[in-house]
């Protein structure tokens, strides 16, 4: 039953079932062995999981304004995903306002890396950019940002105003 479950990628069906099947038969080394390996090979998805939950916990204290709680818990994604592109842009924008601007570009680079197509971490470039006076670059940025069709009329003021701050 197990290996039909893992036929049709219901993973966690197939770890009750064989849960149950070793519970009542302790003496079956073979289905001991693959419940095992089915939990270890599992591992990964509950990382990500947890890098998940981490950052959505820190996205709830950065809107109640709670920074320092908020990097926390990015951290703590990050601890549990170093790649999580999200979680990178979110510790960002955190240390950008803790007022380590270089440090949150140093973030910001990774998480681009990680996900060069995401709307928050173009913007969040653009903010961080623009924050340290590297306009024309933060243009760049914000003008990627619109063109992949993100962004509000707000945005589009805002690169006006940059492109006439550049005198272009």
């Amino acid at each position: 039953c197990a290996e039909v479950l893992l036929a049709f990628d219901r993973r966690a069906d197939a770890r009750l079932v064989l849960d149950a099947y070793v519970a009542r038969h302790p003496d079956d080394e073979d289905a001991a062995r693959r419940l095992k390996e089915l939990h270890v090979s599992d591992e990964p998805e509950s990382l990500s999981h947890a890098a998940e939950f981490f950052n959505e916990q820190g996205e709830a204290q950065f809107m109640k304004g709670k920074t320092d709680h908020a990097r926390a818990c990015f951290e703590m994604a990050l601890e549990h995903d170093p790649h999580h592109a999200t979680a990178l842009s979110n510790l960002a924008t955190v240390i950008c306002q803790q007022g380590d601007a270089e440090g949150a570009l140093e973030i910001l680079y990774r998480a681009f890396d990680a996900s060069p197509d995401d709307p928050d971490i173009l913007h969040n470039c653009y903010e961080v950019l623009k924050t340290v006076g590297e306009w024309e670059t933060a243009a760049s940025f914000l003008q990627v940002y619109l063109q992949r069709g993100y962004g509000h009329q707000e945005d589009w003021d805002q690169y006006d105003q940059l492109m006439r701050r550049l005198g272009a």
